[in-house]
């Protein structure tokens, strides 16, 4: 099954509220959809997503690779797949700043 079929299906079955889901979709849109949007499940290689990851400012890699683990972690859970490409990547840390640079 294709990525984008199976994305297709997760929308419909993701128990979250309305706006998650807009923020999912636009995420998966923009960022995982150009890069494996076409390959089937099975065929998805951590590489190129590890390299996309990089590119994206830390939060936003970050939520790029929670939405990636949602997807397969359903489709792992359905037994669409058998293979987790998602297990192997990571995202550059995001900085938190001391409270002394938040207040005024």
């Amino acid at each position: 099954m294709l990525v984008n079929e199976w994305v297709q299906t997760v929308w419909k079955i993701l128990q979250v509220r309305p706006k998650t889901l807009h923020d999912y979709k636009r995420l998966f849109r923009r960022h995982l959809e150009p890069v494996i949007g076409h390959l089937n499940l099975n065929d998805v290689d951590s590489a190129p997503l590890q390299q996309k990851l990089l590119t994206l400012p830390p939060q936003t890699a970050r939520h790029t690779l929670m939405l990636a683990e949602t997807i397969w972690r359903e489709a792992l859970s359905y037994g669409i797949t058998n293979s987790n490409p998602i297990s192997r990547l990571r995202t550059t840390p995001i900085q938190v700043l001391p409270k002394k640079f938040l207040t005024r």
